[in-house]
């Protein structure tokens, strides 16, 4: 099951993320966006399943929610400040 996209999914959301390993969710029937859950295998998700990324320290980052994104982290210049996406055309940190 697919969510409709909407300009809200389409801008990132700042997570706390603790370090270690992660599954980030790309084909949006997760219960809790946006780290994949396993319902991809129930849902009709084809061969999109989860992106597996480390991180190696906690930090509070921006995770980008279109699911079309080559990775799960917004770009971050640092300064907190918004920029288009170049893969949705939504905001992303830049």
């Amino acid at each position: 099951m697919k969510t409709a996209e909407t300009p809200a999914r389409r801008r990132p959301v700042l997570v706390q993320v603790a370090a270690g390993t992660y599954f980030w969710c790309r084909c949006g029937a997760t219960a809790h966006p946006p780290f994949c859950d396993g319902s991809h295998r129930a849902a009709s998700a084809g061969d999109v399943g989860p992106l597996r990324w480390k991180l190696d320290e906690d930090r509070e980052l921006p995770l980008c929610r279109c699911r079309k994104a080559a990775r799960p982290v917004s770009d971050v210049a640092g300064d907190g400040a918004l920029g288009e996406c170049a893969d949705c055309g939504g905001m992303r940190a830049s």
